[in-house]
């Protein structure tokens, strides 16, 4: 191939070089501009106000997580999700699919809702296939309900997720295209 092709591949390769080259370029110019940045800031000196929250360590400032309905701010992202369930009706869309503990598409028992909505956001091939079903009307109870909490205190990690047998359910390709729609729209 290089013996044939050679002028090819010499322009594959020159590209390649400039394209290092700019990408250096880049970096040297952002670091600049963070050194211009930087030097200002420490001209000027610290910042007159106190920052918003200033008896919570700067380290935990980071990352918050809130309702922008009701301007509440929470510490974890579990704690926006049960808000906005009790207090506004929203859900998780994974669980519009969710029936029963056990994934419908690569049939295994997961024995609890945590685990199988925890399946569902890492399996994309379960989740675009899952996507393709109408959604349920009624929802099954969520990460932290009581219902799930009694499942997962019944079960106790004894077993893994248990492998099933039955028919899979199989897509045309009509189908699998809605699924790539769909599964932009799921990712959570």
């Amino acid at each position: 191939m290089l013996r044939y092709h050679r002028s090819y591949w010499k322009t594959l390769l020159q590209r390649g070089l400039h394209l290092v080259q700019l990408h250096r370029q880049d970096d040297l110019l952002l670091r600049r501009l963070h050194h211009d940045v930087f030097a200002q800031l420490a001209q000027w000196g610290p910042i007159p106000h106190a920052p918003i929250r200033p008896h919570i360590p700067v380290e935990r400032q980071i990352g918050h997580h809130g309702c922008m309905q009701c301007e509440l701010r929470c510490r974890t992202k579990a704690g926006e999700g049960a808000h906005l369930f009790k207090d506004h009706g929203i859900v998780a869309r994974v669980r519009y699919w969710i029936t029963h503990t056990a994934c419908e598409v690569c049939l295994k028992e997961y024995h609890s809702f945590d685990k199988l909505q925890a399946h569902l956001r890492r399996s994309t091939n379960c989740r675009e296939q899952m996507v393709t079903r109408p959604p349920r009307t009624t929802i099954q109870p969520g990460i932290g309900s009581r219902d799930n909490n009694q499942r997962r205190a019944q079960h106790d990690d004894l077993l893994p997720a248990q492998q099933a047998e039955g028919p899979r359910h199989s897509l045309n390709a009509h189908m699998v295209q809605l699924s790539h729609i769909m599964s932009s729209f799921m990712k959570v």
